[in-house]
């Protein structure tokens, strides 16, 4: 992220993704800086408005050297494989008991596997039909809603053929955190979906 002011200097700060040394790219830039600093993982920088082009083919230079394919794929950190038959009420209760939830303490993000569609309830919603409204077991029995949103990591997702997918009774793996729906006065735990994987 850059900032201009009007002093002729641009502020700039970024966070790197796992792996990549952001203050080495930024270091190799160093002539150009009127400043800089951070670690490996989130560094800030000042330079001069007529050092932009140069600092920015540079840095893009570097990290096109350095980077590796798989630093470029987004991830989501999972905090632990549970199964749906592990979500009891004494699981929601001990799980409230880590709120509140921010920046420097997140909700557990969830991941199970082997979900199916629950009683052919599973469809699209919103406006255009791009998101989708979950209903998935794990043992036929055990089910709970989700919502799947088609944005961040699930942007290019075509939520469409994956309802078609479990409806045909194909299975898949999903990662989440847990919310309270409160829907008429009534309160229910929905899944609220980051990432879907389908199972072939």
């Amino acid at each position: 992220i850059l900032t201009d002011s009007d002093d002729g200097l641009v502020a700039g700060s970024g966070r790197s993704v796992v792996g990549f040394d952001l203050y080495s790219a930024i270091d190799s830039c160093a002539d150009l800086l009127v400043n800089f600093g951070g670690h490996p993982y989130a560094a800030g920088l000042t330079l001069r408005r007529e050092q932009l082009t140069d600092f920015a083919i540079r840095f893009d230079n570097f990290v096109c050297r350095n980077i590796l394919p798989e630093q470029l794929i987004p991830q989501i950190d999972i905090d632990t494989e549970i199964d749906f038959t592990s979500i009891t009420p004494k699981f929601i209760r001990i799980l409230k008991q880590f709120a509140p939830f921010g920046p420097h303490n997140m909700k557990p993000v969830f991941c199970t596997h082997g979900l199916s569609d629950f009683q052919n309830q599973s469809r699209l919603i919103g406006k255009d039909n791009t998101h989708a409204k979950l209903v998935l077991t794990q043992n036929g029995h055990t089910f709970f809603d989700g919502v799947a949103f088609c944005s961040g990591y699930m942007r290019n997702y075509n939520m469409a053929n994956i309802i078609d997918h479990i409806k045909n009774k194909g299975q898949i793996d999903i990662c989440y955190t847990i919310e309270d729906n409160n829907f008429n006065g009534s309160i229910t735990n929905q899944l609220m979906i980051r990432d879907i994987r389908i199972i072939y």
